[in-house]
Order: structure tokens, then C-alpha cells, then sequence
């Protein structure tokens, strides 16, 4: 019976805590890094200064140069299919913008979307 409360505390305390994100200089999150070592679908909250932003962490294309992607480029449909099916760490090409990108499929934050 203890065992089964400590491991239902354990698991309603890591889907409600706020993670601190390291973040950068201009003292936005690292969203780089919230997600690195959690699994898909882990519920995430992250401050930013008094700001809480909620998501979770969503196997998602990540472009070995991310300089060749423009500004918005994630919110396209066929980067956003790129990892359907897919393994982490899988190698993926994706057709965009008449390139071919090289990448892979990793876990990253996503955030929620307000309706």
C-alpha cells in the first residue's frame, strides 16, 4: 500500500512540478535542452520570467544545419510529418522548399497552443 501512494505522488509531482529551463542571455529558455531525457508525451511547465508556458515534449524534426530552415519553417506540414512513424535519433530527409535537409527525429518542446 506505500509503495503504491509513494509511486502516485511521484507521478502526479512530475507532471505538475514547473521546470526551471537554463536559459540564454536575453533570458529566454533554452528549449534546446527542457526536453533532454524525458520521454514523448511528458508534461512539461516551464518559467520564463512571470510567464508559465505549458506543452510537452514531441518527437519532432531537428535539421542538421538549422540555418538552411527559414524563420517558421517547423510550422509546415511536411517538416511537422517529417518523424510520423519514426524512431528518436532516426535519420530523416525532408523535401523543402525545392532542398533536400538532412536531420533527425528527437524529443523537443512543444508548446500548447492557445485556442
Amino acid at each position: 500500500m506505500n509503495k503504491a501512494i509513494l509511486f502516485l505522488t511521484t507521478v502526479f509531482l512530475a507532471f505538475t512540478t514547473v521546470h526551471a529551463a537554463p536559459s540564454d542571455k536575453s533570458g529566454r529558455p533554452d528549449f534546446s535542452q527542457i526536453c533532454k531525457g524525458k520521454t514523448e508525451n511528458t508534461k512539461i511547465s516551464v518559467k520564463n520570467n512571470d510567464r508559465v508556458m505549458t506543452g510537452s515534449c514531441q518527437l519532432r524534426f531537428i535539421a542538421n544545419n538549422p540555418e538552411k530552415l527559414e524563420r517558421g519553417a517547423q510550422r509546415h506540414s511536411t517538416i511537422q510529418n517529417a518523424c510520423k512513424g519514426k524512431a528518436k535519433g532516426a535519420s530523416v530527409s525532408v523535401k523543402y522548399n525545392g532542398q533536400s535537409i538532412p536531420g533527425k527525429c528527437n524529443v523537443t518542446f512543444k508548446p500548447d497552443m492557445k485556442k
